[in-house]
């Protein structure tokens, strides 16, 4: 179980890394007023498909990563329970116990 659990949270850092490269990448939504009155090069037939190509790709992949994100930190917190469950917190028990003698 530990195994599984090390390499799902490599897997978390690995796609958070990601996540947060794909979000800087993309381009703002809202470009302001300087998107209404400014043309660019890349506004041209081509360089527009292209651009919208790559943006769409980005975005594709920042959905799946969330995705995937989303569904291994559950399963993590899942396998976290079950562990914490399984294992009687013994540290606890133990300093209650001499707490409760040193009262008497």
């Amino acid at each position: 179980m530990a195994v599984i659990e090390l390499i799902l949270e490599i897997l978390i850092i690995v796609l958070s890394l990601i996540i947060i490269v794909a979000v800087a990448l993309q381009k703002s939504k809202s470009e302001g007023i300087t998107g209404v009155t400014a043309t660019s090069e890349s506004e041209n037939y081509f360089g527009k498909g292209k651009e919208l190509g790559n943006e769409e790709k980005l975005a594709k992949i920042t959905r799946i990563c969330i995705v995937a994100f989303v569904v291994i930190s559950i399963i993590l917190t899942i396998l976290f329970a079950m562990d914490a469950a399984a294992k009687p917190d013994t540290e606890t028990t133990t300093s209650a116990i001499e707490s409760i003698s040193a009262m008497l």
